[in-house]
């Protein structure tokens, strides 16, 4: 059986703890992705660097950062369904 906090064999378990680590968890992912967002914007070449290393330093830290936006994102979704649930106070299944 698995444990969840603030769930016990008495009261059903309200899922209060649960949701505040959810709800904690999702402004912490909104805000890795707030403060990551220039990152993300489209490369602009840079006329003071010569060659081609720059900007293709810069096109792979986009990448970079647009894969990150992705994995928050994927994390994001079953935080978003498993705060319905525990809100709307039932299950899917």
């Amino acid at each position: 059986m698995i444990r969840r906090p603030g769930h016990t064999a008495k009261n059903g378990g309200s899922g209060d703890a649960y949701s505040a680590r959810l709800r904690a968890r999702r402004e912490e992912l909104r805000g890795l992705s707030e403060s990551a967002r220039d990152s993300r914007k489209p490369v602009e070449l840079d006329q003071s660097k010569v060659g081609r290393p720059p900007r293709l330093d810069a096109l792979r830290d986009q990448a970079m950062a647009q894969g990150s936006e992705r994995r928050r994102a994927g994390a994001l979704r079953p935080i978003r369904g498993a705060l319905a649930r525990l809100e709307g106070g039932g299950s899917r299944y």
